[in-house]
């Protein structure tokens, strides 16, 4: 091994340096993808998860499953009714 790292060229440099980088990279995703990339409710989501609950958002909206400002102003009216009782 020592011999042939000794005998190394600028090309076969860059096979290894791109072979790292690649390493790198790919590991990185792993470990994005064991980590939360965001919360609901205080549980944390995965990277899957998040994107099944994207498409399922991008689904409803294209069936036109929406609400209208008014819509969500009148019901964000009530959720402090009664906190304070």
């Amino acid at each position: 091994m020592h011999y042939r790292i000794e005998q190394a060229d600028e090309r076969f440099l860059q096979v290894i340096y791109a072979m790292v980088e690649a390493y790198a990279h790919q590991h990185e995703l792993d470990t994005d993808m064991e980590h939360p990339m965001g919360y609901q409710a205080g549980e944390p989501l995965t990277l899957e998860e998040l994107k099944a609950k994207v498409a399922r958002a991008e689904s409803q909206a294209d069936q036109g499953m929406s609400y209208t400002v008014s819509e969500v102003r009148k019901e964000a009216s009530t959720w402090l009714k009664g906190s304070t009782e």
